[in-house]
């Protein structure tokens, strides 16, 4: 009888394990398909959610509530492309006027948001000229200024778009209602034109490098015509310059290296515009 039961209790030893294991493994098999099959159910709403519609619909054929709904769609499954092309259309063959000031601005804002910066400051110039009585007249004028400030390059590169950004700022100050928007567009007119004296700096270096004395002497008057009273230290800074440009004359005295060191910042890093929505309805 003890027999029997000492070889009962050691194949129970030896069972227990594998039958621990096999236990195991079926909770593991029943565990994954539950996550399968909520995987699969969460991919299938995705799928239901992100269905483009009136894909029967020849795309020609479609009317403008049927654009609007591609729009919509197109927003949700974050495609730029698609949301490109139909507000391009929408704004060509928008009837009711309302509608067609309302998908110029979109475009505007849509290129804004894909740093496409000289296109929306196109289309805000569009909109703020052809509608100057609207609401958001002053808003489109606004984000076409800062397209253009953030469309600013180095000091060292060309500055047509700088110069373009001080004549829009000192357009818009003269037009602008709002206090927040003229704060802005007054520091925005200071960074440019410090810029652009910053560029006269580094033009006026290589001329000293060059051994071209005469534009150099130049530069340094015209420095002191537009600058002096715009840029702060600009007068120690030309006292600097005109010691230097003496130097450079006497190949005893001439340094090594001649010039100014800035600390430059893109625009874009230091401003808050993008990561700011503006409501562009509240006016």
């Amino acid at each position: 009888m003890f027999a029997n039961l000492s070889k009962k209790i050691c194949l129970f030893l030896l069972l227990a394990p594998i039958c621990s294991e096999v236990s195991l493994t079926k909770s593991k098999k029943v565990r994954k398909r539950k996550s399968a099959s909520k995987k699969n159910a969460r991919f299938a709403d995705r799928r239901k959610r992100y269905i483009r519609p009136h894909q029967d619909t020849p795309w020609k054929q479609l009317t403008e509530a049927q654009h609007i709904d591609l729009l919509e769609f197109s927003r949700k499954a974050s495609d730029g492309e698609l949301e490109l092309r139909i507000l391009l259309l929408l704004s060509k063959t928008a009837k009711l006027h309302s509608n067609l000031k309302k998908y110029l601005l979109e475009l505007a804002d849509f290129y804004f948001e894909k740093s496409n910066l000289e296109k929306a400051i196109e289309y805000y110039q569009s909109y703020a000229l052809l509608y100057p009585g609207s609401l958001e007249a002053e808003y489109a004028a606004y984000k076409a200024l800062i397209a253009s400030f953030y469309s600013t390059l180095e000091p060292y590169r060309d500055q047509t778009s700088t110069e373009r950004t001080i004549e829009l700022a000192t357009k818009f100050l003269k037009e602008v209602a709002r206090k927040e928007y003229q704060d802005e567009a007054k520091q925005i007119i200071k960074s440019c034109t410090k810029k652009l004296f910053q560029h006269e700096v580094y033009v006026l270096d290589n001329y000293i490098k060059q051994n071209k004395f005469k534009p150099a002497q130049m530069r340094i008057d015209y420095i002191k015509k537009h600058f002096i009273k715009s840029v702060k230290d600009a007068d120690k800074i030309v006292v600097h310059l005109e010691e230097a440009l003496e130097q450079a004359k006497d190949p005893k005295t001439r340094p090594f290296f001649v010039g100014v060191n800035f600390d430059y910042v893109d625009p874009q890093t230091t401003w808050s515009h993008q990561r700011r929505r503006v409501n562009r309805i509240k006016f």
